[in-house]
């Protein structure tokens, strides 16, 4: 086990796990200055609507996937299904409703679709990976292993199984801190995830409420600093990852068992956080625009029993635990970072490109996005704008978002060829 250094003014530790952990990295620079790319993706087709048939009013969208065929697929949290339209954006099919049972959802957080068009659903509440073949037939389900604490981040597909993250369920201020995690794992069984990364958990905060019974609650939240690193990670074709969790600009690649393989820097110093950064954020967060960029996880224990629910991710805003009402967050004591991070976020693409966002000239998320390959050479620089939620083989791109009404949709467009 190998521990980078990676802050110079927060200390945040990055691990790599595996054999080859002791061998030097290949390390890249970026250039210093932009070469920008200035083509914008053309409109293919958008589905989503405040009203309309059932299968185009959405509610919650946590993940978007295509398949091998364009077919895009469209995780709809709070209705408990996935949805799948065609490359023309025509409906097909739904599969998932509430429940216990087999390819049943109650907390469904995220998905992806593997190499063979199985799709793989991650249900919080029933603690489980369900993977469901390309017809949405239900196939089997994988139970979250115990060394995971809360796996919900982002999921993608991976040759070894799925790629993810995790967070610690922290019961209160006295809980361990943990670790953030990122890792593959391999959909069988009692198969132990291959931890790629860990980074020291944010403390857990409490809050207690109480329910319409009378009945006393109490929630344990762990809440992302603002304006701080955040494990952002992609898989390559090869089965390496691509890992950033940095207030620098550094981006990671390392091979399937975690071993580093390159690591690709550009010279783009980070800031200190000012109190006129806290004070538009908050701002921002009052005029509705939600809880932008951080991951919350929230574990409630309630009697006898507890639940785990996450809130924040695509779509914006903050989400009602199921079953339950919102939570309310107190914006005076949302934790800030000292030093804001340069990367607000990192995908890859079934090209092996690495789409690097850094930070919007205004402190928010969406801005400038790096295309670079897992090799290390800088092909260019969008425009802000914000990352794509999916990206197909052909060359398509789904864009979770709203609209000015606050409708949720998916916006699937064409990706310029000077991008690929």
């Amino acid at each position: 086990m190998m521990t980078f250094a990676l802050h110079r003014s927060v200390l945040t530790a990055l691990v790599f796990m595996g054999e080859t952990a002791l061998v030097a990295a290949q390390h890249v620079q970026l250039p210093v200055r932009d070469v920008q790319l200035s083509d914008a993706p053309a409109d293919v087709w958008t589905i989503g609507a405040i009203e309309g048939a059932d299968w185009e009013m959405f509610s919650g969208i946590r993940s978007v996937a295509f398949d091998r065929s364009d077919n895009l697929h469209v995780l709809d949290g709070q209705n408990l299904r996935v949805l799948v339209f065609d490359a023309a954006g025509r409906y097909q099919r739904q599969f998932g409703s509430r429940g216990g049972g087999p390819g049943e959802f109650q907390a469904p957080v995220s998905m992806t679709v593997l190499a063979n068009d199985e799709v793989v659903v991650n249900d919080l509440g029933n603690r489980v990976w369900i993977i469901f073949d390309p017809s949405g037939a239900f196939v089997r389900s994988v139970p979250h292993h115990q060394s995971v604490g809360m796996p919900l981040g982002t999921m993608h597909a991976h040759p070894l199984g799925i790629l993810s993250r995790a967070a610690p369920v922290g019961r209160g201020p006295d809980a361990a801190p943990g670790e953030v995690s990122v890792f593959i794992q391999p959909l069988v069984p009692n198969a132990a995830p291959i931890t790629l990364l860990g980074i020291p958990a944010p403390p857990p905060q409490v809050i207690d409420r109480s329910s319409g019974d009378g009945e006393r609650r109490i929630a344990s939240i762990r809440m992302d600093p603002v304006f701080g690193s955040r494990p952002s990670y992609g898989a390559l074709p090869d089965g390496g990852v691509a890992l950033h969790a940095d207030t620098e600009y550094t981006v990671r690649v390392v091979d399937r068992a975690g071993g580093p393989v390159r690591t690709i820097t550009r010279a783009i110093e980070p800031r200190q956080v000012t109190e006129e950064d806290r004070e538009q954020w908050q701002e921002r967060q009052r005029s509705g625009e939600g809880i932008s960029g951080s991951t919350i996880a929230v574990r409630v224990d309630a009697g006898a029993g507890s639940r785990s629910v996450s809130i924040g991710g695509a779509g914006g805003g903050a989400r009602q635990p199921a079953g339950g009402p919102a939570m309310t967050f107190d914006l005076a004591n949302t934790p800030f970072a000292e030093t804001m991070a340069v990367v607000t976020g990192l995908r890859t693409d079934p090209a092996g490109r690495i789409w690097v966002q850094r930070r919007a000239a205004d402190a928010t998320d969406a801005g400038p996005i790096d295309l670079i390959t897992a090799a290390g050479h800088y092909i260019g620089t969008l425009p802000p704008q914000p990352l794509p939620g999916a990206i197909s083989a052909s060359g398509l791109a789904a864009y979770v978002e709203r609209d000015e009404h606050g409708v949720e949709r998916v916006a699937v467009r064409r990706l310029p060829a000077g991008w690929m």
